[in-house]
């Protein structure tokens, strides 16, 4: 017969006393008709247990003392495959020309304010798949991203146009934004260094993405105007695809992507890329 007795908060020294008292208090004898009967004693101490076992023909007494098992091994707690519900960024935009942050003159239509440019993504189901006991995954989710580009000079993009079009117009813009739409998939390799307890593991991740333009439109706010809105595909690339690479703490994480394709279409537009820099507002992704 066991008996279990959980204390969880004494010293080691209180823990000693505490096996002699129990071993000269303990008197229990136990027996059936044909066999010999243990009176076992178990005493939780934080991680060590204390068993206490007392034969009820000779009466001797043996205290052994040895490590709890965990509830769960540490093996346990890490999936093959771990999925979550969302992540959620949110970044700044640059349009690089030909690789640069330095815009010609003759493109001075297309710069743009950094910091009235964002860039948003939505990872829905982001999924590891867990190698090495989770310290190395492959992460993948289905990403819907939003890019929006506000205008430094008072231009309009013209729709319906064969090739990129843009004039400048004679109204001051409060507002001047092209916002753009795109599903995409990431495709990382993920580092973690205690992926058991990760709200203390450094984790770096390093891939790619690939994905469709969805849609796009102009916004634009003046005095004279308003509020207009024109929706249009403006001849921007029907194909992204680019590098990424994330790293962080416990549920602080930062990000760069780098859009290797062309933000429009060959040969009917400037040849710009995009880069952005933010905050993974979910920690991981």
């Amino acid at each position: 017969m066991k008996k279990y007795i959980s204390i969880s908060a004494i010293n080691m020294s209180k823990f000693l006393f505490l096996s002699m008292l129990l071993l000269t208090a303990m008197g229990i004898h136990a027996q059936t008709t044909n066999d010999v009967v243990t009176d076992t004693t178990e005493v939780y101490v934080g991680k060590k247990v204390i068993t206490i076992t007392v034969d009820s023909v000779s009466g001797k007494k043996d205290v052994q003392v040895h490590n709890s098992e965990p509830d769960k091994d540490d093996d346990d707690e890490i999936k093959p495959v771990d999925t979550e519900f969302i992540g959620i960024d949110l970044g700044l935009n640059w349009m690089l020309y030909n690789n640069s942050f330095s815009i010609p003159a003759n493109e001075s239509s297309f710069e743009t304010e950094p910091l009235r440019s964002s860039q948003v993504s939505l990872h829905f189901l982001p999924t590891h798949f867990n190698m090495a006991k989770g310290k190395v995954s492959i992460l993948t989710a289905l990403t819907f991203e939003n890019q929006r580009y506000q205008f430094r000079n008072n231009v309009s993009l013209l729709p319906n146009q064969p090739n990129v079009t843009t004039f400048t117009d004679s109204v001051k813009f409060k507002k001047n934004k092209l916002n753009m739409w795109y599903g995409q998939i990431p495709l990382m390799l993920c580092f973690q260094t205690k992926p058991e307890n990760r709200g203390h593991s450094f984790h770096f991740s390093l891939g790619g993405f690939a994905g469709l333009f969805l849609g796009a439109s102009t916004k634009q706010k003046s005095e004279e105007r308003g509020k207009v809105i024109y929706k249009d595909d403006y001849n921007l690339n029907p194909l992204r695809y680019g590098v990424t690479a994330r790293i962080g703490y416990g549920g602080l994480e930062v990000y760069t992507n780098y859009t290797l394709s062309n933000i429009f279409r060959d040969g009917q537009g400037p040849t710009f890329n995009n880069i952005n820099f933010g905050i993974a507002l979910t920690g991981t992704m």
